[in-house]
């Protein structure tokens, strides 16, 4: 089962757009044609391999998920 080891950075702003680093250990290798995404909310980013997880641009603020009231 993958999980997620670490994220970088660990918070950013909703109003700002930055590139978040996700280690996943043993993440599987892609056949040619396959990709990762990364899922924040309803907005589906690209994410790029790495040889220690997957790095994916944060949604435009404009595009960011609702926070929960509480």
């Amino acid at each position: 089962c993958l999980h997620v080891a670490a994220m970088s950075p660990a918070n950013i702003s909703r109003e700002e757009r930055r590139e978040v680093f996700l280690s996943v250990p043993d993440l599987p290798p892609l056949w040619p044609g396959e990709s990762y995404s990364c899922q924040f909310g309803d907005h589906q980013s690209p994410a790029l391999l790495t040889s220690a997880g997957v790095m994916c641009p944060s949604p435009d603020p404009s595009e960011a998920p609702a926070l929960p009231r509480g």
